[in-house]
This record gives C-alpha cells, sequence and structure tokens, in this order.
C-alpha cells in the first residue's frame, strides 16, 4: 500500500502540531507523560493496526489537583509479550508480521517514528490480529531533531570554560 501524508489536519490541531514542532526544546519524559499529545497522536493516525484514541478530557482530584483521562480503542487479546509460543500457525504469525509492519510503514509516510516498539507495546487479538497500542512513543521528525539538538546545546554548554568557572564560584 502507498500512503501519503495529509497537506491538511483538522483546524482544532493544526495550532497543537506547529507549535510542537517549532517548540523544540522537548523533555522526552514530560513528552511522553503529555495526554493531550497521545491524544492528537491517535487521531493523526488512522490505520487499522495502530490503537485508535477517541476522546480526552481532564477533571480535578478531591484535592483539585487536575488529571487527565484518554478514551483509547479497546483491544481483545494479549501484549506479545503474553503470547505462548507456538499459540498461532505460521501463517497467521505471517499475517500478523505483515500488519505490524504495514502499520509502522503508515505511520512513516505520515512523518512518525515510534521510538518504544517492544513485545508489550504490539497485541495480537486471539484470531492473531496485530495492533500497536503505544501512541504516546510516536515522534515526528521534527521532535526527533529537536530533542537532539537540545541535547547538544545542553552539552556544550556544561563543558564550556565559562560555564566550568561559574560552577566553580
Amino acid at each position: 500500500k502507498s500512503y501519503k501524508r495529509p497537506t491538511e489536519l483538522p483546524k482544532e490541531t493544526v495550532s497543537e502540531v506547529d507549535s510542537e514542532e517549532s517548540n523544540h526544546q522537548l523533555n522526552f519524559m514530560d513528552t511522553l507523560a503529555d495526554v493531550q499529545r497521545e491524544f492528537l497522536r491517535g487521531q493523526q493516525l488512522d490505520h487499522s493496526h495502530i490503537i485508535k484514541s477517541f476522546d480526552f478530557f481532564t477533571s480535578s482530584t478531591a484535592d483539585g489537583e487536575p488529571i487527565s483521562f484518554l478514551v483509547l480503542q479497546l483491544v481483545e487479546g494479549k501484549s506479545v509479550y503474553y503470547t505462548k509460543k507456538k499459540a498461532f500457525s505460521q501463517e497467521e504469525v505471517t499475517r500478523a508480521a505483515m500488519q505490524f509492519s504495514d502499520a509502522l510503514h503508515y505511520a512513516l509516510s505520515q512523518g512518525f517514528f515510534h521510538l518504544d516498539l517492544h513485545e508489550n507495546n504490539v497485541m495480537l487479538s486471539d484470531q492473531a490480529t496485530a495492533m500497536v497500542i503505544d501512541l504516546a512513543s510516536f515522534f515526528t521528525f521534527e521532535e526527533i531533531f529537536g530533542y537532539v539538538k537540545n541535547q547538544t546545546t545542553q552539552a556544550k554548554q556544561e563543558k564550556s570554560p565559562e560555564t566550568a568557572q561559574a560552577a566553580v564560584q
């Protein structure tokens, strides 16, 4: 299959995606914990073997602390990690592998890399249908480049003579 990157995103996501791409000062742990960003990834990636996000909302705890909720597609089955060896025929495994690779090919064609692929982030149904389930780990080229650029800048600043002298003082 051939996929083309959409030329226009829904209006509610355009400004958030633009600000994501222009703000390259990423902290990956904060980014991974960003439920709204994860929701947007589920809206941007429309593939039958990538989990879909349906809703995102915030509420408050009894202490008044904000708490975010993400409503995702129900995926029945087990992660690859918990799937017993030889649970599926060679034909079923081949089909699931093709579904998995098609999902990653699609994401890549949309400008996204998945940076945390492992056996707990891929589910298999009882019929050996594959589903990539971790939306938070899809990153754009711009996000990855921004993170690397930020880390390089921080490393240079830490090694500069001015920083060393300030640390001594």
